[in-house]
């Protein structure tokens, strides 16, 4: 049978994930924090989800996770990997507690290390898996007050390269998701601004997180992004890269091609004037 290990599957997009795998007819192996989610989902999704419980942070339940899966399969290769667990941490960089921006990292960064290492000797085998990382357009655009965040993603970026280039040798492909603000629970929390407000930047804060609110209208919708996963999972010749945004020109495009001066004046008045 075919299987998948998905990350972070309580809600969101990993959530919309198992959804879509499991009306394929794969076994899910969706990880969760708790037993309370474990149990819900498990009534939830039937005999083809398969709870494993474990933090990304957490190396030991990871491996413990591992050994269940190994045996789960009995001899048989995963087919995959989607690391889809994932926190966004905002506020201007010089009043971010340290605490908060490790935690970004821990999560984002470290959590998807300690994961795939973990499970590539399971991916590996004469019909090769694949790993799936969920990134962001931020892996790549960054918008003020949201740049530890896309740190987190811009090294995400820059590990799934080296990925993709080491582990060629098994036959595994990664393949990056890049999403723009996404029907979410990552985002459905309004950040508490009134924690910066003794700082200089509490008014730019406000303003662009106002405009962040109206973007929100364009917002997309999981299963747009379980449906591209599903095609990059399966397709025989995935692209590296796929970028989810509504529109390209504006979303993606014009922020990677405008010079950097032009950017950051645009941002100014946004924030300053």
């Amino acid at each position: 049978m075919k299987s998948v290990v998905i990350t972070g599957v309580s809600t969101g997009i990993g959530f919309d994930l198992t959804r879509k795998f499991i009306s394929h007819g794969y076994k899910v192996f969706g990880s969760v924090r708790t037993e309370k989610d474990a149990e819900k989902l498990k009534n939830e999704f039937g005999e083809l989800y398969y709870p494993i419980l474990f933090d990304v942070t957490d190396s030991t339940a990871i491996f413990k996770a591992v050994e269940k899966v190994r045996t789960e399969l009995n001899q048989q290769t995963l087919s995959g990997l989607i690391n889809n667990a994932g926190i966004a941490v905002s506020g201007p960089i010089l009043h971010i507690p340290e605490e908060e921006i490790k935690n970004q990292f821990d999560i984002n960064v470290f959590g998807v290390l300690n994961v795939t290492k973990a499970f590539v000797p399971l991916l590996r085998g004469d019909n090769p898996g694949r790993i799936i990382n969920i990134s962001s357009v931020s892996g790549k655009n960054v918008f003020p007050f949201l740049g530890v965040y896309a740190a987190s993603k811009h090294a995400l970026e820059a590990i799934s390269d080296a990925f993709r280039r080491e582990l060629a040798l098994y036959g595994i492909k990664t393949i990056v998701i890049e999403p723009g603000s996404t029907q979410s629970e990552i985002w459905d929390k309004v950040p508490d601004l009134s924690k910066y407000e003794h700082t200089d930047f509490y008014s730019a804060l406000g303003k662009v997180f106002r405009n962040i609110e109206k973007s929100l209208k364009d917002i997309i919708s999981v299963n747009k992004v379980s449906n591209i996963v599903y095609q990059a999972f399966t397709k025989k010749k995935p692209k590296t890269r796929y970028i989810i945004v509504h529109n390209k020109l504006t979303h993606w495009w014009l922020p990677r091609l405008l010079p950097a001066k032009v950017l950051d004046k645009l941002f100014k008045k946004m924030m300053y004037n």
